[in-house]
């Protein structure tokens, strides 16, 4: 008859081993999924990244469009007027594949937000948000890269006198800091108009900070009643790498830039 003790013994031996089974899956588990994230992220190196941005005018009856949109293999899509607020939660507009960060006027109007691939880190920079700006800023960091900052900033059409100070305060602050900025924006501002008064003190502070705005075609086309149509350059995309930007697009509202 085996001794009391020793069934013991052969007990706790049996249960350590495993858990240490257990935990060496799991840690091997992690590492696998640590490596395919890198070789994910070396891919994205050499492929660039893909980004869009569009004004949405209310995302909770678009998810659907915008799962298909970011099918077509988007990194980053910044939107404009989402609008939510605290009542709807992210799981009634969150897409599979992605982290959406979102910052909330009300469910009435306004509003901005950004879907990133899962596999990307990033975060938000709260320290470069204004209590009273729609912008939302996110830190995107790459292997080996300097990080990548990320904003999408919406300017509603009848917004305060200040609004573009506060927005172009924002932007020099960016001057400090050693990152390359990629900026979507929706300013309702036309920036092909020759002589627009809005326009002169952000180009101002986009020259200064060494920013280029690299869409050049309209981004908006309206058919009045009498028959004419009327364009409109108001979506803008402001980088400081325009260099390294091989293609920008505008068409049908949404702005891409690779």
């Amino acid at each position: 008859m085996v001794p009391l003790f020793l069934l013991f013994v052969c007990m706790v031996v049996w249960v350590f081993v495993g858990l240490l089974c257990h935990i060496s899956s799991t840690s091997f588990q992690m590492q696998v999924k640590e490596i395919n994230t890198m070789l994910i992220l070396e891919s994205l190196l050499k492929k660039g990244l893909r980004m869009e941005h569009i004004n949405i005018c209310s995302l909770r009856n678009k998810v659907t469009d915008i799962a298909e949109v970011l099918s077509e293999g988007v990194h980053v899509l910044a939107l404009s007027e989402t609008p939510l607020d605290d009542t709807i939660n992210d799981s009634v507009v969150s897409v599979h594949g992605y982290t959406f960060f979102r910052r909330d006027r009300n469910a009435f109007g306004g509003g901005v937000g950004a879907y990133i691939k899962c596999h990307i880190p990033a975060k938000i920079r709260y320290d470069l948000m204004p209590a009273d700006i729609e912008a939302l800023w996110t830190q995107v960091n790459l292997p080996n890269l300097k990080p990548l900052l990320v904003g999408c900033c919406y300017r509603p059409p009848n917004g305060r006198l200040n609004y573009l100070d506060e927005i172009c305060e924002i932007i020099d602050k960016l001057c400090d800091l050693d990152y390359e900025v990629h900026i979507l924006a929706d300013l309702n501002i036309n920036w092909n108009m020759a002589n627009c008064p809005l326009r002169d003190k952000p180009q101002a502070v986009v020259n200064a900070c060494n920013l280029v705005q690299i869409v050049d075609k309209p981004t908006r086309v309206c058919l009045k009643s009498n028959g004419s149509v009327t364009t409109t350059c108001i979506d803008h995309v402001f980088v400081n790498f325009s260099h390294l930007c091989s293609k920008t697009l505008s068409q049908w509202g949404i702005v891409i830039t690779t």
